[in-house]
């Protein structure tokens, strides 16, 4: 029997060194990714998602732009499509403004000829999003070696809008069979998804309580075995622990976000009535039982006419009421307190009153 015991902590020990390990690995990698098949057609345009690096480059790009009815050569004059590779990315419901930044740019090819180490690159939309029509020029052509950025104003919301990156340049003589190496990103509040696990919830042992997520997406929540259900916004759950909670989020296009929460439980607060500052040791100051486990309390403490005769941020051994206002012996009473579990929220208020004896 000692053994199995013995057995199952270590089980559970390791189940919670992996899911912290699984926590870390997801969070530091949520912000880069790579490109594992680069396409230069424009209906295979590659996702760009909000705040995620992607190293891409134009491996496989020819004069061959797209096989639906979409002439891409009558519709850009800037430059001519030669090795061209097509991205796109979509705003919220709200749009509005977005950062579309291209760096780290690194051309090579196997030719005698001087090959410029550059890419063109332009922003477009079509304003019927279901048959590719009415065409038009977000961003204009811009060429450089190093670095490009366009800064996006009053984007459409629920709109999709798409990058063209050209690695040819026509001061070559032929097409060389060049590989342009670089990195996109798309910030902005017009791209930002709509989603969140909630704030830090405070909770007792082994009570039921719900979250309160949202987002515009398929939900995910780890670890699965807390939950009612891991596909929804709002399960509910039981803890008897403090515990990180994490969610992973897939939008329509393919776009994956995540985002944690913790939450704390805590034993139960509770509040003793009486008050008898003798020195004696015994109610000498108001006692709540637990309070130090919310280091964010707000505590306020009133006399009979509300007069507010004291207010803590914290309610410890440290910061406390002993029946006193500025050093000075208040008379014997009653009085009354508002006890705020989380002095950010006011989800959690406790009232009562303290019978002051001397």
């Amino acid at each position: 029997m000692l053994i199995s015991i013995l057995n199952s902590r270590k089980y559970l020990m390791m189940m919670k060194f992996i899911l912290s390990l699984f926590f870390l690995l997801n969070i530091s990698l949520s912000n880069f990714y790579s490109q594992t098949h680069p396409s230069n057609l424009f209906e295979n345009a590659e996702q760009l998602c909000f705040d995620q690096l992607l190293t891409s480059n134009n491996l496989n790009a020819n004069s061959t732009s797209s096989f639906l009815n979409v002439n891409f050569d009558s519709l850009i004059s800037c430059f001519d499509i030669v090795k061209s590779t097509f991205y796109k990315f979509n705003t919220n419901e709200f749009g509005g403004n977005a950062e579309l930044s291209i760096n780290a740019i690194s051309c090579t090819g196997d030719s005698n000829i001087i090959f410029q180490n550059s890419i063109e690159v332009l922003v477009f939309t079509f304003e019927n999003q279901s048959i590719f029509s009415n065409f038009q020029l977000i961003e204009t052509c811009s060429l450089s070696s190093s670095e490009i950025i366009f800064s996006l104003n009053n984007l459409l919301p629920n709109h999709s809008y798409f990058l063209l990156v050209n690695g040819y340049s026509s001061i070559d003589s032929l097409v060389l069979n060049s590989v342009c190496n670089y990195n996109l990103n798309i910030l902005g509040s017009g791209v930002k998804p709509y989603f969140s696990a909630g704030n830090d919830i405070y909770t007792f042992p082994n009570s039921e309580f719900q979250l309160n997520a949202f987002g515009q997406g398929t939900p995910v929540w780890y670890p699965d075995y807390f939950f009612d259900s891991t596909n929804s916004y709002n399960p509910v759950l039981t803890l008897g622990e403090t515990t990180e909670l994490l969610l992973t989020m897939e939008e329509f296009n393919g776009c994956s976000y995540k985002d944690s929460l913790k939450v704390f439980v805590k034993n139960p607060l509770v509040f003793h009535n009486i008050i008898t500052p003798n020195n004696d040791g015994i109610n000498d100051i108001w006692v709540v039982d637990n309070s130090e486990n919310y280091p964010q309390c707000q505590v306020s403490i009133f006399d009979k006419n509300g007069v507010l005769i004291f207010n803590s941020i914290g309610y410890n051994n440290f910061k406390y009421w002993d029946g006193s206002l500025n050093g000075s012996f208040l008379p014997a009473g009653t009085y009354y307190y508002i006890f705020n579990s989380d002095a950010n929220s006011s989800d959690d208020l406790f009232q009562g009153f303290i019978t002051l004896l001397r």
